[in-house]
C-alpha cells in the first residue's frame, strides 16, 4: 500500500538526503530547550546532559485518490526517538566549547521500502560567545556557530537521520532576565548543500525563535518557547514548533531534570504532529553555588571583620575560647516555655581568612534556641544595660540574597531566629534599623526597591518572631553602601545583605 500510494503522490525518488529532525536542544547550561541563552561563567566550567525526544510522523506525504482516500497519508517516517548527549565546557568566563551527538531510532513506511534503523546521527560542534554583559546583569548579548558532520546519513543511506552534506551555521542571542522571568531571543541561519526530497528543494534555511521562563522557586521553573525553520531554497516554506516543560533542581545536588513537550504547525518536511521531551543536566558548578562557597562559613550569626590580618595572626592561629553565653532570659519567660534557653557551644576561632579585603572569623555552627511563642513579652534579667556581647552579635548579623530576589534562603532562618530572639529579651535595644543593601548591577531605581524589599521581608519575620513592629525602621540603601568589591561575582554576592542597626528609643 505504501508504494502504491508512493506512485500516486509524487514524481520521483529523494536525491540527496536531509535530516528530518529540526529540534536540537541547546548545550550546556542556562538555556532554555532549543533556545539558546547567552550566559557564559567559568563558574560552571564543565555540563554534562542527556536529553531524549520523540517526535511522531514528522516526514508525511498526501496519498491522492484514486489509490486512497483524501485524510489518507503516507509516514514516510512515522516515529522518531532521538537520544542527545550534551556537553559543555567553558573557556574562560565568556567562551563555551559545545558538543552534541545524536542518536536516533526511526520507524515508518519509506519510499517505496519501510524504514526500521537505529544509528548516530550528525555530531555537532558549537562555539558560544558571551559578546555583551556581565553573568548576572539583567541583558546579555551573545553569539554562537556550530558545524556538524554527515555521519548519520553515512551510517544508514535513507533513513533521514542525517544530512548527506556537512552543515554550518550561525545565530545571534539576546538574554533578559527581569525577577523571576527570564526570557531569550535567537536569530540565525544554517547553510547546506540544496537537494530534492519528494519534489521539494530543501537547502539553506533561517532559524529564529523566543523563549520565556518563570522560577516557580529556587527549584522549579516553567518555559516556553517557539522555533521557525524557513527554507530558502525556491520552494520556500517554513516548519513552525512550540515547546512547553518543567524543570525541576534538587535543593543539594548540581541536576536539573527536564519534562515537557510540544507540536508542529503544518505538514512540511520534518514537521511534527506530536512531540515529547525528557532530559537531565549535570553542572560541575554554577555562579549561586560559587558565591554560596565564598561567603563566611553558615552559622546562626556570623562573625565578620573587615580589619586586614596582620603577619602575627596569619602566623598564629588563635587559641580556642568559649564564645559568651547570650543572656539569660526572665524566670517568668522560663517557667512560661517551661525551657531554659540553652547557650551556644563553645566555638573555635580559626585563622582569619582574607578574601577581597575582608577577613572573615569561621565558627561552628550553634543549635538554635528553643522557639518561643510570638505573644511571649520576655523582660531582661538585669537593668544595667545590654550586655556587650549582644549588641555585638546584632550588629555583625548578616542575611544573604540571590541575585535581584529578596525571598529568604533556607539558611537565613536560624540567623533570624536567633536575632528575634535577642531582641525580644532586650526591649532596652530601643529601635533599630533594618537596613537593606544589593550589589551594583542594574538601575539605581530598580536596587533601592529590592534592598528594601529586603527589609521589608526580614522585618515581617522578626514580627513574627514577636518582635513589635514599631521597634523596626525598615530602609533600603541600594548599591550605596558595598561591603565587598563590586568587581567579583563573591563580593556582589557579599552585597546583596541585610544588616540591623540600633538607634536608640
Amino acid at each position: 500500500m505504501g508504494a502504491a500510494c508512493l506512485l500516486g503522490a509524487a514524481p520521483a525518488l529523494a536525491q540527496g538526503e536531509v535530516s528530518v529532525q529540526h529540534f536540537q536542544p541547546a548545550i550546556g547550561p542556562e538555556n532554555f530547550l532549543s533556545v539558546d541563552g547567552a550566559r557564559i561563567s567559568d563558574q560552571t566550567p564543565f555540563s554534562l546532559g542527556v536529553m531524549v525526544n520523540y517526535s511522531s510522523s514528522p516526514f508525511r506525504l498526501p496519498c491522492e485518490a484514486p489509490l486512497c482516500s483524501d485524510e489518507e497519508r503516507l509516514d514516510v517516517v512515522r516515529h522518531m526517538f532521538t537520544t542527545d548527549i550534551l556537553g559543555a565546557a567553558a573557556l574562560g568566563s565568556r567562551l563555551q566549547l559545545g558538543l552534541r551527538i545524536p542518536f536516533s531510532h526511526v520507524r515508518g513506511d519509506g519510499l517505496g521500502d519501510a524504514i526500521v534503523a537505529a544509528t548516530f546521527g550528525d555530531p555537532s560542534l558549537e562555539l558560544k560567545w558571551r559578546a555583551l554583559g556581565a553573568m548576572d546583569s539583567p541583558f546579555v548579548l551573545g553569539l554562537a556557530a556550530h558545524g556538524s558532520a554527515p555521519l548519520g546519513h553515512a551510517m544508514q543511506e535513507g533513513t533521514y537521520i542525517g544530512h548527506s552534506s556537512f552543515t554550518g551555521g550561525v545565530k545571534a542571542i539576546a538574554d533578559l532576565r527581569l525577577g523571576r522571568w527570564a526570557l531569550a531571543a535567537n536569530v540565525g541561519a544554517l547553510f547546506r548543500e540544496s537537494m530534492t526530497v519528494q519534489g521539494e528543494e530543501i537547502g539553506s534555511a533561517l532559524r529564529y525563535g523566543g523563549a520565556i521562563a518563570y522560577n516557580i522557586s529556587r527549584r522549579v521553573r516553567v518555559l516556553g518557547e517557539t522555533m521557525v525553520h524557513t527554507n530558502l531554497a525556491e520552494s520556500g516554506g517554513s516548519v513552525v514548533e512550540a515547546d512547553a516543560a518543567l524543570q525541576f533542581r534538587p535543593s543539594i545536588q548540581p541536576v536539573v531534570f527536564t519534562l515537557g513537550g510540544g507540536a508542529g504547525f503544518g505538514d512540511r518536511f520534518g514537521t511534527p504532529v506530536a512531540r515529547a521531551i525528557v532530559g537531565v543536566r549535570f553542572d560541575t558548578g554554577s555562579l549561586e553555588a560559587t558565591a554560596r562557597r565564598s561567603q563566611p562559613a553558615e552559622s546562626p550569626i556570623r562573625t565578620v571583620s573587615t580589619r586586614p590580618a596582620s603577619t602575627q595572626e596569619r602566623e598564629e592561629p588563635k587559641a580556642e575560647q568559649p564564645q559568651a553565653p547570650v543572656e539569660e532570659v526572665s524566670r517568668q519567660a522560663e517557667e512560661a516555655t517551661a525551657k531554659a534557653a540553652e547557650p551556644p557551644r563553645p566555638v573555635r576561632r580559626e585563622e582569619p581568612v582574607r578574601r577581597e579585603e575582608t577577613t572573615v572569623a569561621k565558627a561552628e555552627p550553634t543549635p538554635p534556641p528553643p522557639a518561643r511563642p510570638a505573644s511571649t513579652t520576655i523582660t531582661p534579667q538585669s537593668s544595667r544595660g545590654v550586655p556587650p556581647e549582644v549588641v555585638r552579635r546584632i550588629a555583625e548579623a548578616r542575611v544573604y540574597f540571590e541575585f535581584n530576589r529578596w525571598e529568604l534562603r533556607p539558611e537565613a532562618y536560624a540567623t533570624l531566629d536567633e536575632l528575634a530572639r535577642l531582641l525580644v529579651a532586650h526591649p532596652e535595644l530601643g529601635t533599630l534599623e533594618v537596613a537593606g543593601h544589593a550589589d551594583n548591577v542594574g538601575p539605581r531605581e530598580a536596587n533601592e526597591h529590592v534592598s528594601r524589599m529586603r527589609a521589608q521581608v526580614v522585618a515581617d519575620y522578626l514580627v513574627g518572631k514577636g518582635v513589635p513592629r514599631n521597634r523596626l525602621v525598615i530602609r533600603g540603601y541600594g548599591s550605596d553602601h558595598p561591603e565587598a568589591d563590586n568587581e567579583t561575582s563573591w563580593g556582589r554576592a557579599r552585597n546583596r545583605r541585610i544588616e540591623l542597626k540600633t538607634l536608640g528609643r
